[in-house]
């Protein structure tokens, strides 16, 4: 059976937005621009529990990580979630998840990178629209740009028109679909309930591998 579309409310202003850390370690100061923004724009921040934390090349355990998900869906207080970085270790969280969870506690969730497994899991075992966007770790980049477009995508009250005035035309014409995400070539070899069809796919090339993928 098709899973119903599922559209988070909009990230009002003077809302809180929730940080969490469900792939690679962050550090306070990596951060700290980032939150500053933030709440430059006159929004509140919730950091997770384990933010900090660090297990190898996670931010914490998997059970840390996937603790902090479940708790800043269930509060209330928060309004969208922001990831701080990817990295690795998102896989290993997604028969982990309670969906129910999400599904009853729908809100923005933006990131990219190893985050990618997270927002097209999320979005086919609830519904809910996910949103590829800037992290907080790089998001400062471009004197607060890419966080601000971010902001700009789960805070709009209407469709956003996005520009590729700048790219360049390989084959011209129409589509209408769902928009898929990047990674998808490592997603789908290891996550069997993940597939992309009758979607609009980047293509993506592992410049270490050449492996093309495109959808």
């Amino acid at each position: 059976m098709k899973t119903r579309i599922l559209k988070p409310p909009r990230l009002l202003a003077g809302k809180t937005v929730g940080l969490i850390a469900p792939a690679g370690p962050v550090t306070q100061s990596e951060l700290q621009p980032g939150i500053d923004f933030l709440t430059s724009q006159g929004y509140g921040v919730s950091l997770a529990a384990h933010l900090y934390q660090r297990q190898d090349y996670t931010a914490g355990s998997d059970d840390i990580r996937l603790q902090d998900l479940h708790a800043m869906f269930e509060d209330r207080d928060v309004e969208a979630i922001l990831c701080a970085r990817g990295g690795y270790g998102t896989l290993r969280l997604l028969d982990k998840i309670d969906y129910d969870v999400i599904r009853d506690n729908p809100k923005p969730f933006v990131g990219y990178s190893d985050i990618t497994a997270l927002l097209m899991a999320i979005h086919q075992k609830t519904g809910l629209i996910t949103f590829h966007g800037s992290m907080l770790k790089d998001s400062y980049e471009g004197k607060g740009r890419n966080l601000t477009s971010a902001l700009d995508l789960v805070s709009a009250s209407g469709p956003l028109r996005v520009s590729f005035e700048q790219g360049e035309i390989l084959r011209s014409g129409q589509a209408r679909g769902v928009l898929q995400l990047e990674m998808l070539d490592e997603i789908v070899d290891q996550v069997a309930f993940i597939t992309v069809r009758n979607g609009i796919c980047p293509a993506t090339v592992n410049h270490d591998s050449g492996r093309k993928f495109t959808a």
